[in-house]
């Protein structure tokens, strides 16, 4: 097979890995955390998942060695799931209250994680002399892309996506999502890590250090810097107003937001003028209730502008630019 071929094959492969990590699971009823949404909420300290995010912004990942290999999990709710006890749930089917018995999602977890891995090596991983050849520049372009870029699973921005991404509601579907993608990354970094000359410039074309995630974010950094988009709107009452997406959920308890991609948005918008698009952190969501926001968002500022010309394509781009799911429909329905 070709190098060209084998390019080619990843993208129709790609699409066969979603239909799969897509398909339903019988008696895969949702589950929430109960402590983990009430301090989300500010309605309760809880030291184990603060531990396990304090330990994942500094450390990247949690290893976890099960029978002799080692697991690498980028979630901090996942992190604390699988290195805690007596964590309090309930199920949204039964209404039924109980303490979570992490192994079975665990065991989902590892199994994808292998998948992940071996679809990494098979699709992704070239030999040394392929890697070093005529194709090296567009191996690694291809390579950029999937790690940074494209919409996985219609979860996550690029393998590195699932870096600080939570499923707040438990599903054997959503953590085999995320193991499947967490063993793609941890070999990916791997062989990145093997050839060093290679990728060089892998992060620094993309803005995003070693953790996945822009440069030097974070709630008190922002606060100090200048709003280019609207400048009369400082960057507090930005934040301020888009952090309910991070407090608010869809009808399936999932929030819309992390506070990741609340803080990458605001950067990326408002500050470099630059958006990247994301995903929200839900599976579904009723498209209305998050044009309002924006919406208010546009009410609340437009008299602020000094140039009113196109001054609510400006305000639905905010939305229309950083976030998919939306068309000029919204547009249409931008108030409703």
């Amino acid at each position: 097979m070709s190098n060209k071929e084998k390019l080619e094959e990843i993208a129709n492969e790609n699409k066969e890995v979603e239909k799969e990590l897509d398909s339903p699971r019988k008696n895969d009823d949702r589950i929430i955390l109960i402590d983990l949404i009430n301090h989300i909420n500010d309605k309760g300290a809880l030291d184990d998942y603060d531990s396990r995010l304090s330990y994942l912004k500094k450390n990247r990942c949690l290893i976890i060695n099960y029978l002799n290999k080692k697991y690498k999990v980028y979630s901090p709710v996942l992190a604390y799931v699988f290195s805690s006890n007596d964590i309090k749930a309930r199920n949204l089917k039964t209404k039924r209250d109980f303490i979570l018995d992490s192994m079975p999602y665990f065991q989902t977890f590892i199994e994808a994680f292998k998948q992940g891995e071996n679809h990494f090596k098979t699709y992704y991983e070239f030999s040394k002399d392929v890697l070093y050849g005529a194709n090296s520049e567009k191996i690694v372009s291809d390579i950029r892309l999937a790690y940074y870029h494209t919409i996985h699973s219609n979860i996550f921005n690029g393998w590195a996506g699932v870096i600080g991404s939570n499923p707040i509601m438990i599903t054997h579907k959503n953590i085999k999502n995320f193991g499947f993608y967490s063993g793609v990354l941890s070999k990916a970094d791997e062989f990145i890590k093997k050839y060093p000359s290679i990728f060089k410039e892998f992060n620094k074309k993309n803005n995003i250090d070693s953790s996945g995630l822009l440069k030097g974010i974070s709630k008190e950094k922002l606060f100090k810097e200048q709003n280019k988009l609207i400048p009369k709107v400082n960057i507090d009452e930005v934040f301020n107003h888009f952090e309910t997406l991070t407090k608010t959920t869809n009808k399936n308890d999932e929030f819309y937001l992390t506070n990741e991609k609340l803080l990458i948005f605001i950067n990326a918008t408002f500050i470099e003028c630059k958006p990247i698009k994301q995903n929200f952190n839900c599976e579904g969501f009723v498209k209305k209730n998050i044009r309002k926001v924006f919406y208010d968002f546009y009410f609340k500022n437009k008299n602020k502008e000094r140039n009113h010309t196109k001054i609510k394509r400006k305000y639905f781009n905010i939305m229309n630019d950083a976030f998919n799911g939306f068309n000029e429909n919204d547009y249409t329905d931008f108030s409703k």
